[in-house]
């Protein structure tokens, strides 16, 4: 949830942080926290109540350590672009590989990560919020371990270099894995292409998110992300890896 004033009330931007993750309460939608919040009243611009003066941007970072924080700005002024590309052993790093990994489509992708969505109502609060099972039913391309925490803040892109046996709508997904193996998801996207070699980009949803030290970035590609999006029968894909990166806009926590 960002939060923004304006002359009399304030304008709600609801981007990726819409929810709230937090060790007493997880998933306690953040639009929720609002009645905490001090509002202006309708009609009332000519009262001050100290909101004006405030830093114009308000979020919550999820994952380790979550806590709500003032920015100056948003995007944020002090996250970088942080590239990582794709070696041939499939591990997010410095080093591209010069070769290709053959991925068939499979329907069930999709239904180990529903019961944590950051943009939708009808969570399935009884299913597991572990995806990695997902994650094995997919493409994934997975970091080495943090040496330090790292936040990402802001919208991460993916471009993949690939061939197509049919059009397909690809799903692409940003995980955040622990040392157990536990798979929880932090943002995604999607991107329709048709068939035959294409080299596109997939803009993930924007969100503020902490990886602990020890945990792994992991990107993950397949062809379907059901119920969000219908299954892409019969379908295969060559994924291409010196063609292939995610860019994520990463910063050190703030002190």
């Amino acid at each position: 949830m960002i939060r923004t004033p304006s002359s009399d009330t304030f304008s709600w931007a609801a981007a990726s942080l819409i929810r709230v993750r937090s060790p007493s309460r997880i998933g306690t939608p953040a639009f929720r926290a609002m009645s905490r919040m001090r509002l202006a009243a309708p009609g009332s611009s000519s009262k001050k109540n100290g909101v004006e003066d405030e830093p114009s941007i308000f979020l919550h970072v999820q994952g380790h350590e979550a806590e709500w924080r003032h920015e100056d700005g948003w995007p944020l002024s002090r996250a970088k672009a942080t590239t990582f590309k794709v070696s041939d052993d499939l591990t997010l790093g410095d080093t591209a590989g010069k070769g290709k990994t053959v991925y068939d489509s499979d329907p069930t992708v999709g239904a180990e990560s529903i019961a944590w969505d950051p943009w939708s109502s009808g969570l399935a609060q009884s299913r597991p919020w572990d995806q990695s099972r997902d994650d094995a039913q997919s493409l994934a391309i997975t970091g080495e371990r943090l040496d330090e925490a790292l936040d990402v803040l802001g919208a991460a892109t993916a471009t993949l270099d690939l061939d197509a046996t049919a059009p397909v709508t690809v799903s692409v997904k940003l995980a955040d894995v622990a040392p157990n193996g536990r798979s929880t998801l932090i943002t995604m996207g999607w991107k329709e292409i048709g068939a035959g070699k294409s080299v596109f980009d997939v803009a993930l949803r924007p969100t503020a998110y902490r990886l602990a030290p020890g945990h792994r970035l992991r990107l993950s590609v397949a062809l379907a992300d059901f119920p969000r999006i219908w299954p892409n029968e019969n379908a295969t894909i060559t994924l291409r890896h010196a063609g292939t990166q995610l860019v994520v806009p990463t910063a050190k926590p703030a002190k």
